[in-house]
């Protein structure tokens, strides 16, 4: 509740400083490597349980302030998707997934205009967690009980926009991000709740979008 509050008065605050500048509205779009990590299945023997490149998709709309042509404040509402993927020799061999679907809400401050950096918090909230296994008794496993609902970390990114006109921003670029808060306990390979460490998330990937200046 008081990571609730704090996003209420901080968009509320930027607005009334923002009330005389130039408003947008926009959409984006994402693609890139995520990372559920825990250091007891990094402690794990790899013919037991190893990590496997993962990545996911997320989609999203936002909007936001200019303040000036190379400055703005801009926050989105994005629906992510966190994946691990994992896989051993055991039984068999096997392989596993778990996929844990957020709302993402970042709220961040970028400069420049042709070329652009960008920075701030970001809050998830986390919707559903769910385990998948090539093994069959592991299937279809419902896991959100096992994070937390609420997490928050630091986003940074950068890349290119172009102007078109005086309403239309196209851009295009990379972002990273951090949790600063661990996800909870998580589960391992094998679906296994995880109760000696926490987990925590990051990822990088790419990002594009439009932005339609108000007039």
């Amino acid at each position: 509740m008081k990571t609730i509050n704090f996003i209420i008065l901080l968009v509320m605050g930027f607005s009334y400083i923002a009330d005389a500048q130039q408003p947008f509205l926009g959409g984006r779009v994402g693609y890139g490597y995520t990372r559920l990590n825990n250091k007891y299945i990094a402690e794990q023997p790899d013919s037991v349980q190893q990590y496997v490149s993962s990545f996911g998709t997320n989609f999203g709309v936002g909007g936001g302030f200019y303040f000036t042509d190379r400055f703005c404040l801009k926050t989105e509402l994005v629906f992510n998707n966190i994946q691990q993927r994992y896989e051993g020799d055991i039984m068999g061999g096997y392989k596993s997934l778990t996929d844990v679907k957020t709302l993402d809400i970042p709220i961040l401050f970028s400069f420049g205009k042709w070329v652009y950096i960008e920075a701030g918090p970001v809050f998830n909230f986390v919707l559903k967690a769910s385990f998948n296994s090539t093994i069959d008794s592991l299937d279809q496993k419902n896991i959100t009980d096992k994070y937390n609902r609420i997490n928050y970390g630091a986003m940074l990114g950068g890349g290119f926009a172009l102007h078109a006109g005086d309403i239309l921003v196209l851009y295009g670029g990379l972002r990273g991000f951090v949790g600063l808060k661990d996800y909870g306990n998580g589960v391992d390979a094998l679906g296994e709740e995880i109760h000696d460490y926490k987990t925590t998330s990051w990822g990088i990937g790419a990002v594009a979008g439009i932005n339609i200046k108000i007039p």
